[in-house]
């Protein structure tokens, strides 16, 4: 291996050498390309030696390096190279971002200083320029006159989106709040909620969420949550089901019950496919109030008052195997009239009776004693502990 400078660039920012292995002649170059360069770049001695090697044709390699700290290569401030400033040879550490400046001096960076791409480069946004990352430098530069001038100019200046955001009526407060309500009320009555809960919940939802118009207007409690399930959701729930009524064909069923108040009602079910779910659905039509009357004739009056009064076609009381499911209370007079309205309507008895009678006929066939030695166990362990533990 040999270096020569015959033929070879040679200054102070460039330096090249020659090296031979095995007969093979390689140029390493190593260039400094400052922008305090005299001349256009890349320089005069770099492109001779450029050249020289092109003539040899010999193997170049070349390492090029720059000042960073220059405006020449997108950097944002200037260190000049040679400067007698002692600082330049001040051993300095580089320091990265640290969270805790905007976590914990709220007080002093607040608004101003921000992250940058570079973990060793923050920002401040008031002066729209980078600092190099240390907690001391930082203060220094947010005591400067030019600083607090432009941070107080940023805390009286209103953000831009502040123009286009719409206020906040009195209007639609209590819009979003009756929307509020309707969907809790919703919830409750979905999930089959006790509407004493609502007396204790609204309470707790103003003490969590504090800061919130619409938890703060509700006024929703037992009372007004039965009024909205009753004369709101029920209304437009019941509106819905008869559309889909309209259009497809579904299945009835039909009983009579008395509450615990002694009034006599009856239930009206129907069943059908919902597309919107996709699936087959039980769904409430209405419930009856029955007077003094409870003959035959007067039920089904009420039943077909019903289909009439919100226009649904007899036609559709049929699913697509026609069949119909109906438990009548009385006589045969409801499957009749129904039959007689629609011909194509299918009247199949209730199955649970079916199923009770079947279950008592079969009992008659059996053995007598197997159902008094049942019969017995079950009084014996019936309402005491003792036994049941003694027979386990």
């Amino acid at each position: 291996m040999s270096f020569s400078s015959k033929n070879l660039g040679f200054d102070k920012d460039v330096t090249t050498a020659s090296m031979v292995i095995d007969n093979h002649t390689y140029w390493l170059v190593s260039a400094y390309l400052g922008h305090d360069h005299q001349g256009q770049l890349p320089g005069t001695i770099l492109e001779k030696t450029v050249a020289e090697s092109t003539r040899q044709k010999t193997n170049l390699i070349i390492g090029c390096d720059a000042n960073e700290h220059h405006t020449t290569w997108s950097s944002t401030d200037i260190n000049n190279r040679g400067r007698n400033d002692s600082s330049s040879t001040e051993n300095y550490r580089k320091q990265r971002f640290n969270d805790a400046w905007l976590e914990l001096l709220v007080d002093c960076f607040k608004g101003w200083l921000s992250k940058t791409d570079d973990v060793f480069k923050c920002k401040c946004e008031a002066c729209d320029k980078i600092l190099y990352c240390g907690k001391s430098k930082i203060k220094k530069h947010a005591i400067t006159k030019l600083h607090q001038r432009n941070v107080t100019s940023i805390k009286n200046s209103r953000n831009v989106n502040s123009f286009f955001k719409p206020k906040q009526t009195v209007q639609s407060v209590d819009r979003e709040t009756s929307n509020f309500e309707i969907k809790l009320s919703l919830f409750f009555d979905e999930h089959n909620v006790a509407f004493e809960v609502i007396e204790h919940l609204n309470p707790l939802l103003k003490n969590i969420v504090t800061d919130s118009k619409i938890i703060k207007n509700s006024k929703l409690g037992r009372k007004k949550c039965t009024s909205i399930i009753k004369n709101v959701l029920a209304k437009e729930e019941t509106e819905e089901l008869v559309d889909k009524l309209k259009k497809y064909k579904f299945s009835i069923m039909i009983d009579e019950s008395t509450d615990i108040c002694l009034n006599k009602l009856m239930c009206v079910m129907v069943r059908f496919f919902d597309d919107e779910d996709g699936k087959v659905v039980v769904r409430l039509l209405d419930l009856l109030k029955v007077e003094s009357d409870c003959s035959a004739e007067a039920l089904y009056k009420k039943f077909k008052d019903l289909i009439l009064d919100n226009e649904i076609p007899f036609e559709n009381i049929i699913d697509k195997q026609k069949d119909l499911f109906i438990r009548p209370t009385c006589t045969n007079y409801i499957k009749q009239q129904l039959v007689a309205d629609n011909q194509k309507v299918v009247v199949i008895k209730c199955i649970c009776h079916s199923a009770a009678i079947i279950a008592k006929k079969t009992c008659l066939t059996l053995p007598r004693a197997p159902e008094e030695l049942l019969r017995q166990i079950g009084n014996y362990v019936s309402g005491s502990s003792k036994r049941c533990l003694q027979l386990e």
